[in-house]
């Protein structure tokens, strides 16, 4: 056989490959900075778009839109990726090899990028990214509004917003529009495959609202200080209708009311694990009725209320909750639970709170005083009692995918004795204690 007398197979492999490289090759860097410069070409950062005069017409799948550091309007996306070439919306580092290799570099660029709010109206395969810890802030003015929106004119889907800080206005009431932290709420227009990653949201009504939600993960998020205005209670998300969404390995904390709130039914296969929930109050999870929700399955958290007269609670609500539902391995720090018969497997501190008792669960136990070193102040390492009172006490969970996995690393098969894992806070970061209550001697922690 000669060589080019190739297979059709082969051929169109061969076809495959080439029009794949070609599509890496032709991916795109462009520079924007608060005020275009040169030509206004966006083909370096002499030449540099402003928001304003970015062409999206140019913007094509795998191509990567630079953020010079400064002060910006509204940023609002125009045009998507593809599956496997998303678009790629960043805040620049030095470190960045292209962009600090462009014509115009200056190390100054290198700093936080400030935006009044980010729209996806209807656009997909966007990824939004800070880099670091609150590498973008979005600062709302002082009447109020959203720091991000999406899906206002079209479905979206496979959107990934990272290391963004969403801060809301100062004042607390008096304001002419609710205030929310990230409102995607379409009514008809559906959003899914969206993660949202290490982001900060804090200082809103409502943290998050969402609707038509469908296979959606929050994750190593800090959402706080949640507060009502005139118009609205004070969620850390308003949820609609929604399936598949996962929130894991995130701080909440002051959140006085309504938390994590659902309505109109749904919330099926709703996953809540990993997460440190404290110094908040009231609802902390709360499904209303009348509805059908679940399967829902909360495992391995904290819920710390301030102290037993400030007391906190997850909550059917009077609702239904599915078969399938799962409630295992929390810990309940001033904090009731009536999930009735779904719920395990879980350590009550203390055995009342404000007149209700801990929930008589066959394999659920108290103990006298808080296992951590000062859930006041998000201190969540074991003291040597605790570690003691809780270890192996949680029940080995069928691995999922998701539920046997730490934020470095997958666990592997359940350990003897249970898989609770607990969570330890920072002013930054969210960090995994990993195994703390399986059996390893406090002088591990760190």
């Amino acid at each position: 056989m000669r060589p080019y007398n190739l297979s059709r197979h082969l051929k169109y492999f061969l076809a495959l490959l080439t029009l794949l490289l070609a599509g890496n090759a032709s991916a795109a860097n462009w520079y924007v900075r608060p005020a275009a410069a040169g030509s206004g070409s966006g083909a370096d950062w002499t030449n540099a778009w402003s928001l304003s005069s970015l062409k999206w017409s140019s913007v094509k799948p795998g191509d990567k839109i630079w953020l010079a550091g400064g002060s910006y309007g509204d940023l609002t996306t125009g045009a998507s990726g593809a599956s496997g070439n998303p678009i790629t919306i960043s805040r620049v580092r030095a470190t960045d090899q292209a962009p600090s290799a462009a014509s115009g570099w200056s190390s100054s660029f290198d700093s936080q990028v400030k935006l009044s709010s980010i729209n996806v109206p209807s656009q997909s395969w966007i990824n939004i990214t800070g880099q670091i810890a609150s590498g973008i802030l979005v600062t709302v003015g002082s009447s109020g509004g959203n720091g991000m929106t999406g899906a206002t004119s079209g479905s979206i889907s496979n959107l990934r917003v990272s290391y963004v800080e969403f801060i809301g206005p100062p004042n607390k009431t008096g304001l002419s529009q609710g205030r929310y932290g990230i409102n995607i709420a379409p009514s008809t227009n559906t959003v899914t495959n969206m993660t949202i990653d290490h982001c900060y949201i804090h200082q809103w009504c409502e943290a998050l609202r969402c609707c038509n939600w469908d296979t959606v993960t929050i994750e190593y998020c800090k959402i706080s200080d949640t507060d009502t205005d005139n118009i609205d209670h004070a969620d850390v998300i308003y949820n609609y209708v929604n399936k598949n969404v996962t929130w894991r390995y995130n701080s909440i904390f002051n959140s006085p009311v309504d938390g994590i709130f659902h309505e109109y039914g749904g919330a099926v296969n709703f996953k809540f694990y990993g997460n440190i929930y404290w110094n908040s109050s009231n609802h902390l999870i709360y499904f209303k009725a009348p509805g059908n929700y679940g399967p829902i399955f909360i495992y391995n958290n904290v819920f710390a209320a301030p102290n037993a007269s400030n007391y906190a609670y997850i909550t059917t609500g009077n609702s239904t909750i599915v078969a399938g539902s799962l409630i295992r391995n929390n810990v309940f720090v001033n904090t009731t639970n009536d999930f009735g018969s779904i719920s395990d497997y879980n350590v009550y501190t203390p055995a009342t709170v404000n007149g209700y008792t801990a929930p008589k669960e066959p394999h659920s136990f108290t103990v006298a005083t808080s296992p951590f070193v000062n859930a006041a102040a998000g201190d969540f390492h074991l003291t040597a009692a605790g570690a003691a009172a809780l270890a192996n006490k949680g029940v080995a969970l069928t691995a999922d995918g998701f539920i046997n996995k730490t934020p470095t690393a997958t666990v592997g098969a359940p350990m003897a004795g249970g898989t609770l894992e607990l969570l330890s806070t920072g002013q930054q970061e969210v960090h995994l204690v990993r195994r703390l209550v399986c059996g390893l001697p406090v002088s591990s922690l760190r």
